[in-house]
This record gives structure tokens, C-alpha cells and sequence, in this order.
């Protein structure tokens, strides 16, 4: 196992040790390597969602990454997904969706949505 001084882990891994103590694992003994493993895993999550949010941020054409970036890469992939479901980004906004029942109804009724407007309109409800 490395020695802490040799990891250059961005999340200091004196710190998250000290979070870990303070944290619900408080009185409990905690390895040496606990802290250094969480380190890593949590610097993994970091860079693959800023990954992922740099190419949204990319193929928008932006210079920087938004919360909506971040929202928006960790929403279209399912694993990110599913780690970040009960998470709630401020100033993110929702991931654009429309049901396929309503594209449906959509073209079957015409380019007008599929309802009677103007005189037809008024003329069907006795208006």
C-alpha cells in the first residue's frame, strides 16, 4: 500500500480521513487505507463527470461548464444516473423529453396538433 504522501490525490486524504472521523463513523476505527480509497473513488466521480459535462459543454458550443451541463451529463448517462437520482442541481433545469404518445398524436392530426381551430373550432363546440 502507498504511503498518503505519495498519492496526489486532488480531495486531500487527510482531510476526508478527518470527515470520515467526524462523520457518521465517529468512535469507530478506521484503516489506513479507508481514506485513501474513498480519496480515489471520489476523485474517479469528479473527473468523469466533468468529463462528461465538458463534452456537453463542447458540442453546445461553450467555453465553460454550467450546471446545466453537469445536469444534463449526468441524466443521459444511465450509471451517473443512477448514483445522482435523488440529487437536485440549482439553476440546472429538467432534461428535455417529450412522450412518444404525444409525437404520435402530433402526426396523425396534421401540422395543426390535431385540433380544429379558428372558425371550424367554434363551429364544432356551438360557440
Amino acid at each position: 500500500m502507498p504511503r498518503v504522501s505519495d498519492l496526489v490525490l486532488w480531495p486531500q486524504v487527510a482531510r476526508v480521513r478527518k470527515a470520515m472521523r467526524r462523520g457518521p463513523m465517529r468512535g469507530s476505527r478506521i484503516s489506513a487505507g479507508a481514506p485513501v480509497y474513498l480519496t480515489a473513488a471520489l476523485e474517479y466521480l469528479t473527473a468523469e463527470v466533468l468529463e462528461l459535462a465538458g463534452h456537453v459543454a463542447h458540442d453546445l458550443r461553450r467555453g465553460r461548464i454550467s450546471p446545466r451541463h453537469i445536469s444534463l451529463a449526468v441524466r443521459t448517462d444511465p450509471e451517473l444516473d443512477r448514483l445522482f437520482a435523488a440529487v437536485v442541481l440549482p439553476a440546472a433545469g429538467v432534461v428535455p423529453h417529450i412522450q412518444p404518445e404525444l409525437l404520435a398524436a402530433g402526426r396523425r392530426g396534421g401540422a395543426g396538433g390535431g385540433g380544429k381551430t379558428g372558425k371550424e373550432g367554434k363551429e364544432a363546440t356551438g360557440k
